[in-house]
């Protein structure tokens, strides 16, 4: 496999696995209301104004795209621009 990131860099790996970790758990697994625990600042500030502030309702509102939206599964892909 291909790493599209610095594998000594041990922050852009922990970004890395925590991206793919969001999209595993909000989309694969539909569990957006137990992602904001782990990924989400209690203070995160909202900038779409159609969703409240705070980690709560973005759960609430990924939660409800997922049920609306039916099975969908994420697959990673890697885009290298030269």
């Amino acid at each position: 496999m291909i790493e599209s990131i610095d594998t000594n860099d041990s922050r852009a790996i922990r970004n890395k696995n925590n991206v793919l970790g969001f999209y595993d758990l909000v989309i694969n697994q539909k569990k957006s209301e137990e992602f904001v625990g782990k990924f989400i600042n209690p203070a995160y500030i909202q900038h779409n104004p159609l969703i409240a502030n705070g980690p709560e309702a973005l759960g609430k509102f990924f939660g409800q795209i997922t049920k609306d939206r039916g099975p969908r599964e994420i697959q990673y892909a890697l885009k290298f621009t030269f």
